[in-house]
C-alpha cells in the first residue's frame, strides 16, 4: 500500500492514476482533477476532495470516512461498497453515480445532484439528503432510517423494498418500518 496520508496533491492532474490500495488519509486534493482514476480499496478517510473532478472514477470499496467532497464532480463514478460515513458532499454532482451496497451513515449530501444514480442497497441510515435531486434513480433496498429527504425531488426514482424508520420524505415522514 502506498502512504501518501496528508500529502497536498491540490490542483494535480491524476487523471487516470492507478492508486488501488493507497493511503490518502488527510490528504489535500482540493481542485484535483482523478478523472477516471482507480482508487480501489483506497483510504481517503479526512481527506479534502473540494472541487475536485473524479468523473468516471473507480473508488469501488474505497473508505472516505469524514472526508470533504463538497462542489465535485463525479459523475458516473463507481462507489460500490464504498465507507462514505460522515462524509460531506454538499453540492457534488454525483450524477449516474453507482453505490451499490456503499454506506452513506450519517453522510451529509444537501443540494448533491443524484441524478440518474444507483442506490441498490446504500445504507442512508442518518443521512441529510435534504434538498437533492435524485431523479429516474434507484433506492432499491436502500436503509433510509433516520434519514431527511426534506425538499429533494424523487421523481421517477425507485423506492420500493427501502427501510423507512423516522425517515423524513418529501411529502412527509414515515414510520412504515420501524420495530420490525
Amino acid at each position: 500500500m502506498a502512504n501518501l496520508s496528508g500529502v497536498d496533491l491540490r490542483g494535480a492532474n491524476l487523471a487516470g492514476a492507478s492508486m488501488w490500495w493507497t493511503d490518502l488519509t488527510d490528504a489535500d486534493l482540493s481542485g484535483a482533477r482523478l478523472d477516471g482514476a482507480s482508487l480501489w480499496w483506497a483510504d481517503l478517510s479526512a481527506a479534502d476532495l473540494t472541487g475536485a473532478t473524479l468523473k468516471e472514477a473507480e473508488l469501488g470499496r474505497a473508505k472516505l470516512r469524514g472526508a470533504v467532497v463538497t462542489k465535485a464532480h463525479l459523475g458516473s463514478a463507481d462507489l460500490s461498497g464504498a465507507d462514505l460515513t460522515e462524509v460531506d458532499m454538499t453540492g457534488a454532482d454525483l450524477t449516474w453515480g453507482y453505490f451499490y451496497q456503499a454506506t452513506f451513515t450519517n453522510a451529509v449530501l444537501k443540494g448533491a445532484d443524484l441524478d440518474n444514480g444507483n442506490f441498490f442497497q446504500a445504507n442512508l441510515t442518518g443521512a441529510d439528503m435534504r434538498d437533492v435531486r435524485l431523479t429516474n434513480g434507484t433506492m432499491f433496498g436502500a436503509n433510509l432510517t433516520d434519514a431527511d429527504f426534506t425538499g429533494a425531488d424523487l421523481t421517477d426514482t425507485d423506492q420500493g423494498r427501502t427501510i423507512l424508520c423516522r425517515t423524513v420524505l418529501p411529502n412527509g415522514r414515515s414510520d412504515r418500518d420501524c420495530g420490525k
